[in-house]
């Protein structure tokens, strides 16, 4: 009852115009940043050890600048739940789109792989472009159920189905379809007895989840990376770019590599457009 309640409050003040929440979003990042001082520590250490040829300005810069980005984050995700298709139109440039028809056109399911750049969230405002009939937002689990269900309402507002990343390879084998687009977060990191494949990334030894890599190859789909970037507040842009086999089909793995390399250059772009908040290094190989 009080989570339905909580989320009455919050669905209320989504309703309020993004100008405003980006006033209130500068008082939270200024909170987070200086007074809870959100997972601080983690923030500089990953930075650092991820550009370690920056000075300390420079450093302190890209972290100042990511508090904000989370802030944003927080309020644009909010403003999700009310949000017009015509305003994230607006606010979103989907450049390269012609691939995707090109793929389509081949009857070949596609997935479009990005990583946590600000606002991924945001990605259901392309769903009205993809030309797709079986377009798929492929999500991890929330613990809350309740913060789980409301989420993945989210994420099917604009026609997309949310499809548990626990469910999603069962469901990739299964399909007959040759009508489908699958959308996935995929910097996530792996279980710690799970990992298996690591990788130089950001300059340090990475553990980066295989799960889709497999499934992947075994059903040809066409792979396309989506670089992320923040044009300026509450404006996006999403370039599509194919990412293709050195030889005639991908090698183990080579999904995954290409896809870090694509996001590494991605984050390089704008460092602090990145979910620097997280443990993601907290794996090493033996």
């Amino acid at each position: 009852m009080v989570q339905h309640f909580i989320f009455f409050i919050l669905k209320i003040i989504s309703n309020i115009p993004l100008r405003i929440l980006y006033i209130f979003a500068d008082i939270f990042a200024f909170c987070m940043y200086y007074i809870i001082q959100y997972r601080k520590k983690i923030v500089q250490k990953n930075i650092r050890k991820s550009f370690p040829n920056l000075q300390k300005s420079e450093l302190k810069q890209i972290e100042n600048d990511f508090y904000i980005n989370l802030a944003d984050y927080f309020v644009e995700t909010l403003k999700a739940f009310t949000i017009s298709q015509r305003s994230l139109e607006d606010r979103i440039v989907l450049k390269n789109k012609e691939l995707l028809h090109s793929l389509k056109s081949q009857n070949r399911n596609v997935i479009l792989m990005l990583g946590h750049n600000f606002n991924w969230e945001w990605l259901i405002g392309i769903t009205k472009f993809l030309p797709f009939s079986e377009k798929i937002a492929v999500f991890k689990v929330i613990k809350n159920s309740f913060v789980n269900n409301r989420m993945n309402a989210l994420r099917e507002r604009f026609g997309a189905e949310a499809v548990s990343a626990n469910d999603i390879v069962m469901r990739m084998l299964r399909s007959t379809s040759t009508d489908s687009i699958y959308l996935f977060v995929a910097d996530q990191s792996p279980k710690i007895f799970k990992a298996q494949h690591f990788i130089s990334f950001l300059n340090q030894e990475t553990a980066v989840y295989t799960g889709f890599d497999k499934v992947i190859r075994k059903k040809k789909l066409a792979v396309v990376y989506c670089e992320l970037s923040k044009k300026k507040r509450g404006y996006y842009e999403i370039d599509l770019q194919e990412i293709k086999p050195d030889a005639t089909e991908f090698r183990e793995y080579e999904i995954i590599d290409k896809f870090f390399s694509n996001l590494g250059l991605s984050i390089q772009k704008q460092p602090s457009n990145w979910l620097w908040s997280h443990k993601r290094w907290k794996k090493r190989n033996k």
